[in-house]
């Protein structure tokens, strides 16, 4: 059976030189995890990954060495924490925000502000890698 690598890299699966190996990215909106999001990211680490996570730049968290065979079920198991897989390719990516918000009035504005955007934009296909950042001066 032939393997669709573009359809695993839309849904936040991305390869790996290690044959069959995937490095998951995480929709992570806002840098923002609850204890239970962190226990299932490190359930699925140990259990289907190599027992670390990769933090990016862009507040995102990556779990590294997901075998093919197990993709699916990490997808569910996941779910029951709370997490979803994130997008790679040309996809909107994770809207960030910036952490000093959390002590201003008008974080709650913010944080839904993303979480709209953030739904209603991940599944737009483009040409290139889009970003968004939402940091307040």
């Amino acid at each position: 059976m032939a393997v669709d690598y573009a359809t695993l890299k839309k849904g936040g699966f991305m390869r790996q030189k290690q044959k069959n190996n995937f490095s998951l990215r995480l929709a992570v909106v806002g840098g923002n995890l609850t204890a239970e999001n962190l226990q299932i990211i490190a359930k699925v680490a140990e259990k289907y990954g190599d027992g670390h996570v990769h933090l990016t730049s862009r507040q995102s968290v990556e779990i590294p060495f997901i075998k093919l065979d197990d993709v699916e079920e990490v997808k569910e198991v996941l779910a029951t924490g709370g997490c979803k897989p994130g997008v790679c390719g040309p996809r909107v990516r994770t809207i960030t925000a910036s952490s000093d918000l959390r002590d201003r009035w008008y974080a709650l504005v913010e944080i839904l502000t993303v979480m709209i955007l953030q739904k209603n934009w991940m599944s737009v296909i483009l040409q290139e890698n889009f970003r968004i950042s939402l940091n307040l001066v």
